[in-house]
C-alpha cells in the first residue's frame, strides 16, 4: 500500500506564484493587467459571496455540537 501524498503544498506554491506573476504583469504590462481588472473583480465578489455560508455552517454546526453534549 503506497503512502498518500500530501498535494496541499502545491495550493501554497501555485498562488505564490500566480502573486508573482500578478505584480511582474502590473509591471511590465499594466494596460494588460487594467484589461484583467474585472476577472479580478468577479474573483473578490465570488469570495465575499462564500463567506456568509461558511459562518452560518460554522455557527450551525458548533450549536449542534454543544447540544450532542
Amino acid at each position: 500500500m503506497a503512502a498518500r501524498r500530501d498535494r496541499t503544498h502545491y495550493l501554497y506554491i501555485a498562488v505564490i506564484v500566480a502573486v508573482a506573476l500578478g505584480i511582474l504583469v502590473g509591471f511590465a504590462a499594466p494596460g494588460v493587467a487594467v484589461e484583467l481588472k474585472p476577472i479580478g473583480t468577479g474573483f473578490v465578489n465570488l469570495i465575499k459571496m462564500m463567506i456568509s455560508p461558511v459562518i452560518f455552517c460554522t455557527i450551525v454546526l458548533g450549536v449542534g455540537s454543544v447540544r450532542k453534549a
